[in-house]
C-alpha cells in the first residue's frame, strides 16, 4: 500500500509541474499545437486538430486521433523521428505524436496520451520485472516498426529473421563524430537521438522529446522494445531535412553529443535522466589485411534480448565497408569476450576460418556460428562484458 501511495504522489507531482489537460476533457474539434524539429536544432510549431478519443481495452490504450497540418505537413505525412512531439491546447500538455499509418492520404496520427507515458516509470517499476513482448500493445491498429537511423542499413536488415520486431531504416551521416555545436539542454520538442551502438560504427534511434521535468524525459510516445529497465545514451540530434517518400517519410538527421541515459523503455514511452552516464558493451574490432591494419572502437547497448543483434550489426557494417561487397576474402575469424562471472574474469574464444563472399550460405554460417557465440556468452555472464573481436 505504501508502494502505491508513493507511486501516486509522484505521478500527481509530475502532472502538476507539466500542467497536463486530463484526458477526460478533449473532444472532437479542439484545435491545438504541436512543435518538433523539421531542420536544424529547434523546434517549431505545427497545427493539431482532434478528431476524436479512440477507446481501448484499458484507459491506458487510450488513444487521441488526430489530424496535422503546417510544416508541409499535408504533403508528407506524419513523418519517422516525430514520434514524442508534445502537443498542447490552450497551453495545457495533452500527449505525444506517436503512431500512423503508411500511405495514409492524410496527416493523420494517434496521439498517446501524457498520463500513460509518464504512469510506468523507472520510479515505480521494479527492475527486476520481466520485459513486455515487443509489439504487443496496439498490433492491430499500427505498424510496430522500429525505425533506426544507420551506417550500414544492409547490415542491419540481414538480421531481419533473428528479432521480434520489423526493422525500417534509414541514412544516417557518414561516419565520424557527433555534431558538437548544439545546445545540450534538453527542451520539449527538441529532436532526440538514442545511441544503441555508437563509436565508429552507429546505429541510432531519432525520435522527440515529449517532456521534461526535475531531470527525467520522457520521449517517443511509443517503446523501441518495451524492454523495461535498460540503459542507453542519448543526445539531442541535428535535423538535415525532411525526405518526404510515398510509404514513410523521415528525418534526415545525426547525434549531439551526449546529455544523458535512457532508463526505462515502457509500453507507451522511453524515460531518460539527464546527467546519468549509460553502462554499455566497449567493443574493439580489428581487421589485419597483409598491407593494412584497422582498429575500430565502438558501444553497444546493454540488453539481453537485443545486445547480439547489434553487436553483429555493427561488426557487419564495419565489413562491408572494409571489404566491400563483390571482392572475395578468406577470413580468420577470432572472437574473444571477457567476462565477469562470480567475482573472477574469465576470457571465452571462438576461433574459425571462413571464405567471405555475398552469397546466402556463407552469409549464413558466419552469423550462425557469431550468433551461437555470443547468446550462449550472454547467458551465464555477468556484468561487465567486453567484446574484442
Amino acid at each position: 500500500m505504501k508502494k502505491w501511495i508513493w507511486v501516486l504522489f509522484l505521478l500527481w507531482n509530475v502532472m502538476a509541474a507539466l500542467d497536463v489537460l486530463p484526458l477526460s476533457e478533449i473532444r472532437p474539434g479542439m484545435k491545438g499545437t504541436g512543435y518538433s524539429v523539421f531542420s536544424g536544432w529547434d523546434p517549431v510549431p505545427f497545427e493539431v486538430e482532434v478528431i476524436d478519443v479512440m477507446q481501448g481495452t484499458t484507459v491506458e490504450e487510450t488513444l487521441i486521433l488526430a489530424r496535422l497540418s503546417g510544416q508541409k505537413l499535408e504533403q508528407s505525412g506524419v513523418v519517422a523521428g516525430m514520434s514524442g512531439s508534445p502537443v498542447y491546447i490552450e497551453g495545457k500538455l495533452i500527449g505525444a505524436v506517436a503512431y500512423a499509418w503508411s500511405f495514409s492520404k492524410e496527416a493523420l496520427c494517434g496521439i498517446t496520451p501524457i498520463q500513460a507515458m509518464i504512469g510506468r516509470t523507472s520510479e515505480n517499476t521494479s527492475p527486476s520485472s520481466k520485459p513486455s513482448q515487443p509489439g504487443k500493445k496496439r498490433n492491430t491498429l499500427f505498424s510496430p516498426s522500429l525505425y533506426l537511423w544507420s551506417e550500414g542499413r544492409e547490415a542491419i536488415e540481414m538480421f531481419s529473421n533473428k528479432v521480434s520486431f520489423p526493422v525500417q531504416v534509414f541514412p544516417l551521416q557518414a561516419a565520424g563524430s557527433a555534431k558538437k555545436d548544439g545546445p545540450r539542454e534538453i527542451r520539449p520538442g527538441d529532436a532526440v537521438a538514442i545511441h544503441l551502438v555508437d563509436g565508429d560504427v552507429r546505429i541510432q534511434a531519432i525520435g522527440t522529446v515529449t517532456a521534461v521535468s526535475q531531470g527525467s524525459v520522457w520521449m517517443f510516445g511509443h517503446p523501441l522494445f518495451q524492454a523495461g529497465a535498460w540503459e542507453a545514451p542519448f543526445s539531442r540530434a541535428y535535423i538535415y531535412t525532411v525526405m518526404p517518400a510515398y510509404t514513410v517519410s523521415f528525418k534526415l538527421g545525426t547525434s549531439g553529443e551526449e546529455v544523458g541515459s535512457v532508463v526505462y523503455d515502457g509500453a507507451f514511452a522511453v524515460e531518460g535522466k539527464i546527467g546519468k552516464k549509460a553502462d554499455m558493451i566497449e567493443v574493439v574490432t580489428t581487421l589485419t589485411e597483409p598491407t593494412r591494419t584497422q582498429t575500430y572502437r565502438y558501444r553497444v547497448v546493454r540488453s539481453p534480448l537485443y545486445q547480439n543483434y547489434f553487436l553483429l550489426s555493427g561488426l557487419f557494417a564495419l565489413l562491408q565497408n572494409s571489404l566491400g561487397g563483390e571482392e572475395r576474402h578468406v577470413l580468420d575469424v577470432s572472437a574473444k569476450v571477457s567476462v565477469l562471472y562470480q567475482g573472477k574474469t574469465n576470457t571465452v574464444l571462438s576461433q574459425f576460418a571462413l571464405f567471405w563472399e555475398r552469397d546466402a550460405t556463407t552469409f549464413s554460417r558466419l552469423v550462425g556460428d557469431l550468433w551461437d557465440f555470443f547468446q550462449n556468452v550472454g547467458v551465464w555472464g555477468e556484468r561487465p562484458f567486453v567484446w574484442k573481436g
